[in-house]
This record gives structure tokens, C-alpha cells and sequence, in this order.
């Protein structure tokens, strides 16, 4: 889970907003796609191998928890907090 609380951030502006992420892997060759109807500000889908993920710009920037997450999964992450997260 990520969390975006705008009052303990820099830019003290925005909506409140909690995102939930999900652990997948791909199955039968099936790649993810865009769905028929997708969300407005959404311009793509794309697997990306854990071995290029530190060359892909990531909002939040959450790399580093993922490939943790993926070298350790007995174990859950805590909530990402955002005003934690390093900036770009």
C-alpha cells in the first residue's frame, strides 16, 4: 500500500489518496494490456523486468521497495509513505 498525505509533503497541495499494489505474474504468455475503457490519465501498460527497473522513472518512486519485496517474499512490506519515498 502507498499512501500520499499532501500535508506531510513539500508541495502541501492535492487530494488524499491510498493505492494499493498487487503481487502478479504472468501467465501463459498473456502480457498486461490497457483495458477497453481506461482511466483518462492512463497512457500505457508495460512489464518491466526487475533487471531494468532502475532505468524506469516510477511514480511513487517505489524501486527500491519492489525489488526488495521481489529478492525476500516471505515477508510483507510496511505502508510506503510518500513524504519517506527519495525524490528524483
Amino acid at each position: 500500500m502507498y499512501e500520499n498525505s499532501p500535508h506531510l509533503n513539500k508541495d502541501n497541495s492535492g487530494p488524499h489518496n491510498v493505492s494499493i499494489m498487487f503481487d502478479c505474474n504472468i501467465i501463459n504468455e498473456s502480457f498486461p494490456k490497457l483495458p477497453d475503457n481506461p482511466d483518462p490519465n492512463q497512457i500505457g501498460v508495460k512489464w518491466i523486468p526487475l533487471t531494468e527497473l532502475e532505468n524506469i522513472v516510477l511514480y511513487p518512486n517505489i524501486r527500491s521497495h519492489i525489488v526488495n519485496y521481489a529478492n525476500d517474499r516471505s515477508r510483507n512490506i510496511r505502508l510506503i509513505e510518500e513524504h519517506n519515498l527519495p525524490s528524483y
